[in-house]
Order: structure tokens, then C-alpha cells, then sequence
């Protein structure tokens, strides 16, 4: 069978069916309502699922389909309001556009140079922020890389 242009990256893919995508896979992507702190995982989840089973035109589609069905909320709303998005690589800039960490690369750095533990903070919570910041430091320069 001939390579078609995959809609979800753009690069050329062995054709395959829908169907061969198995329902578990599609379990993998969890839903998204629009909360800023689990949109890197959202991401990471829909790229695994795309990696693997991307094909043709019709399997690309019934992928977005699937992860666009996932989404909730204030994540459903946008994507109703602004439906302009083809291809993943679009769902993925319009997600992380308003539901990112608006904080530039620059600004999340000097945050976790300068972070300290509070006033009457467990070690616990406080290694739990460093987490969340190391997390928004390690997806801004990774979505710097993917959109440029």
C-alpha cells in the first residue's frame, strides 16, 4: 500500500486501519478538563498513543477523535469554540496556549534557583513544589523545542 501524509505530525506513515488500535491504548489517554497541572501528562499520554499507532488519513482522524473525546470542561468549551485545529500538533499549541504555565523558560529557572522552604512547610510539601516547578522547567524547554 502507498505511505500517505500523517494528519496528526505531518510525516508519511505505513497505512493501517482504525480498528487494529486497540481499546486499552485509548483507555491510556486520561480525561482533561483544562487544569494547568496535569496538562504536561495529558500531552505525554496523547503522544504515546499517537507514536504507536499512527497510519493513514482515517486512523490519524479516529486518534483525534479519541483524544479529543477525552476532554472536558473548560478543555471541551475551547475546543468547541475554537475548532479551527487540524492536526494534533494544533490541538497541542491551543491546549498549551491557555492552559499552560503562561511563565516564560527564563522566569520558571530563576523560580526554581530561588526556591525555599516556608515557614511552617514539611519537607514533603516542600519537595513537592520543587517538583511541580522542575515539571513546568522540563515541559517549557521541550514545548520550546516541539514548536518551533
Amino acid at each position: 500500500m502507498a505511505h500517505q501524509e500523517n494528519a496528526l505530525s505531518g510525516a508519511a506513515a505505513a497505512p493501517v486501519s482504525a480498528s487494529e488500535i486497540p481499546r486499552d491504548a485509548l483507555r491510556l489517554i486520561p480525561d482533561y478538563n483544562g487544569d494547568t497541572k496535569v496538562l504536561s501528562f495529558f500531552l505525554k499520554k496523547c503522544e504515546f498513543v499517537i507514536s504507536r499507532y499512527q497510519g493513514t488519513a482515517d486512523r490519524n482522524e479516529y486518534i483525534m477523535q479519541a483524544i479529543t473525546s477525552k476532554l472536558t470542561g473548560k478543555a471541551a468549551a475551547l475546543i468547541s469554540e475554537r475548532g479551527e485545529f487540524t492536526t494534533y500538533t494544533e490541538l497541542k499549541a491551543l491546549l498549551v496556549q491557555h492552559f499552560g504555565d503562561p511563565r516564560s523558560e527564563e522566569c520558571v529557572a530563576i523560580e526554581l534557583e530561588t526556591i525555599k522552604i516556608k515557614n511552617n512547610e514539611s519537607y514533603l510539601e516542600f519537595c513537592s513544589r520543587i517538583r511541580s516547578v522542575l515539571i513546568s522547567f522540563a515541559f517549557k524547554g521541550k514545548s520550546r523545542s516541539l514548536f518551533k
